[in-house]
């Protein structure tokens, strides 16, 4: 699969360089959260809720990419 990469934005440069700050946190930036759900919750739905907003959210997908030559990051 060939993919298009694309320059940082400025905020995104901001965020990878805090993140580079404090590479001895992990998950600086997740935010963890548990639910309940009823025994009879149907998981199909679940999953498929899950994978819509997954597929409608763009910053769930954004990747940093390292060039190795240049030293630059690329989304």
């Amino acid at each position: 699969m060939n993919k298009e990469l694309y320059p940082l934005t400025e905020p995104q440069k901001n965020f990878l360089n805090i993140e580079q700050a404090n590479c001895d946190e992990n998950n600086l930036y997740t935010i963890y959260s548990v639910l309940k759900f009823p025994k009879n919750a149907d998981l199909n739905i679940l999953d498929a809720i899950i994978n819509s907003v997954y597929k409608l959210n763009d910053s769930t997908r954004i990747r940093f990419i390292k060039d190795e030559k240049t030293n630059e990051y690329f989304q």
